[in-house]
């Protein structure tokens, strides 16, 4: 029996690109958009890696700017937002202060489909 051996250039970076399935969003009317989300639990076993890519592909086939856990039907507080390739996972946020100065935009939801409304929302530096 022979053997085959390959050489890999370890010397060279190389790029493995493996595909990552998107989450399928709920429908407007499912209570988890309702409800308020515990905490994120580290130590539940749920892989966070694989929910914050599932939810950066999710956002990328939507053309979206940021979505939250429960829109894909997870019990988790965890929110992804961003563009292109530049996101950022957040997991268990919360809101420790806000300008008094309010900026209006418009803000969409992928939850409630081809509906958006313009919102105060706090100023950022």
């Amino acid at each position: 029996m022979s053997q085959e051996f390959i050489t890999i250039n370890t010397t060279e970076p190389t790029a493995i690109k493996i595909k990552v399935e998107p989450y399928s969003l709920v429908e407007e009317e499912n209570s988890i958009l309702y409800e308020k989300i515990p905490s994120f639990n580290f130590d539940s076993g749920v892989d966070v890696k694989e929910v914050s890519d599932r939810l950066k592909e999710t956002l990328k086939v939507h053309r979206a700017y940021g979505i939250a856990a429960p829109q894909c039907g997870l019990q988790y507080r965890i929110i992804v937002i961003g563009a292109e390739e530049e996101y950022m996972t957040m997991i268990n946020p919360e809101i420790v202060s806000m300008s008094e100065e309010c900026v209006v935009l418009e803000e969409g939801c992928l939850s409630l489909d081809r509906k958006s409304t313009r919102l105060n929302s706090s100023h950022t530096d």
